[in-house]
């Protein structure tokens, strides 16, 4: 099923343009990665999708309905935005956080119902972070307050998440963590669009990459097949190795890394390394 569709759109900003023609479409389950330069356009194509910003030319398609035609409230209720780790300006719990996403089910003048309180335990629950329900949002590790506000998109009901940039503050641990919450969430249905300086993060995790580069998208399909070497060198303008590791495991390197390495090891004298681990242990 199609869940997102951007057809020939086209954005600026002060009459300068940013996207340039952008087509794309976005099945469910699909976890896309958008890659590319500073500047290349992918926050802005972002913002778009999630009718933030609307586009000058060109529409955008939220389950075959032009999100144009959609309330915020009917927007909010099928697609969530998961910002970047941040910290709020009060000290919310991080069970009030989660519980935030079922706002588009009241009104201005109503609290939360009892099935809201349940509804956001159990989104807890399924995320494993039951145990932060009573701490402050802002004490927790960047990685908590991340699946706290994964926590948010899930209790809003909506089931297509756009992320801007996850993993960026996150320690390499919290990074694997949350690969492996979007992993597991994409194989029960849900639908991903995130942007992402790492071409190794998307090979994990990715079945579909687009790349950018100045507003236009210049390579769309199979994550295995568009992150190749000569795509992501052109992309980045710098000379990459990408590198099996294994049981078709792909990781990314510089080049200019690896010749190094190459150029030591061929240098290493490996008798006179003998006499010294000799001398050592004599």
């Amino acid at each position: 099923m199609e869940k997102v569709q951007a057809q020939n759109v086209c954005f600026g900003y002060n009459g300068s343009r940013v996207l340039h023609e952008v087509s794309l479409t976005v099945e469910t389950g699909c976890i896309l990665s958008l890659l590319g330069p500073n500047g290349s356009g992918k926050t802005t194509l972002l913002k778009v999708l999630l009718g933030l910003y609307p586009p000058d030319s060109g529409q955008i398609l939220l389950e075959g309905d032009p999100v144009s035609e959609l309330t915020p409230r009917q927007l909010a209720r099928k697609i969530a935005y998961v910002p970047q780790t941040h910290k709020m300006s009060f000290a919310y719990s991080v069970f009030d956080v989660v519980l935030m996403g079922r706002a588009p089910y009241t009104s201005i003048f109503s609290r939360y119902s009892k099935e809201d309180y349940d509804i956001a335990m159990e989104t807890m629950d399924r995320l494993s972070i039951t145990k932060l329900k009573d701490r402050i949002y802002t004490e927790v590790s960047g990685g908590e307050r991340q699946l706290a506000l994964i926590g948010r998109a899930l209790a809003q009901g909506a089931d297509t998440l756009v992320m801007d940039e996850p993993l960026t503050g996150l320690d390499y641990g919290n990074q694997i963590r949350l690969l492996e919450c979007i992993k597991g969430l994409s194989c029960e249905g849900y639908t991903f669009i995130e942007t992402t300086h790492f071409p190794d993060h998307a090979l994990w995790i990715s079945n579909r990459a687009v790349l950018m580069r100045q507003g236009r998208i210049v390579a769309d399909g199979a994550t295995q097949s568009v992150i190749n070497e000569q795509a992501i060198s052109d992309l980045y303008e710098k000379d990459i190795a990408i590198l099996d590791v294994g049981n078709g495991v792909r990781t990314c390197m510089p080049r200019s890394l690896l010749d190094k390495q190459a150029s030591a090891c061929h240098s290493f004298d490996f008798q006179e390394a003998g006499d010294v681990s000799h001398s050592c242990f004599s």
